[in-house]
């Protein structure tokens, strides 16, 4: 009877009395698993080798995930800048988690651990962003700023400004300056860091 080893691989005893062990290497395309085997006349040399083949394929298997993250993270910030340029549009969260090929609740989750934040704030907040630079110009009439930053109506507008800046749009741009204001939005654009712990999604001063 096989015996299992440390890991995933498995160990017996041979008829001849030699020592045999092997692991899953991978699968092939039908997804029928490929092993490797070894074979020793001692039952520690079997177990050593076999550690061996284990220790090879995990750091492969990090490599792989390794490669993955480093793509995925690419794509992501592919879909940020995305955002940053289409924002007039209608970016629903199932449109962005087709664009990183992940189903809409394991993007969702994904991209508050990576921003802090969900994605339809994030939205909101670069759309609130680029309204606040259309208000400070003092030369746009309230609904084509709100249009023209992707919002399809006024009362929806308003709303989502005061929940991200704390002010209506009116109150906001009658501010003495408002550029005293930024939001913490503005972090995910650091050369060091995509996402700063702690950040939240409301305006603070602007004393630094």
């Amino acid at each position: 009877m096989a015996k299992r080893a440390k890991g995933s691989g498995t160990l017996r005893k041979r008829s001849d009395g030699r020592w045999e062990g092997r692991i899953i290497i991978g699968k092939d395309e039908n997804g029928k698993n490929i092993y490797k085997t070894v074979v020793s006349k001692k039952k520690y040399e079997c177990e050593e080798r076999l550690k061996a083949l284990l220790d090879e394929k995990s750091e492969e298997e990090k490599a792989k995930d390794d490669r993955r993250r480093s793509r995925m993270l690419e794509e992501f910030q592919e879909l940020l800048d995305y955002i940053d340029k289409h924002y007039t549009e209608d970016l629903t969260l199932e449109n962005a988690s087709s664009m990183m090929h992940f189903s809409p609740s394991h993007f969702s989750k994904t991209f508050k651990k990576l921003m802090g934040m969900n994605y339809v704030t994030y939205v909101n907040m670069v759309r609130i962003e680029q309204a606040i630079q259309m208000l400070t110009s003092n030369q746009h009439r309230m609904i084509d700023i709100a249009l023209e930053c992707g919002f399809s109506n006024i009362r929806s507008f308003n709303r989502t400004f005061k929940e991200i800046t704390g002010y209506t749009p009116t109150d906001f741009s009658a501010q003495v300056d408002p550029d005293l204001y930024k939001t913490t939005y503005y972090h995910r654009k650091s050369a060091e860091a995509e996402y700063v712990e702690g950040d939240s999604t409301t305006m603070r001063p602007n004393f630094s």
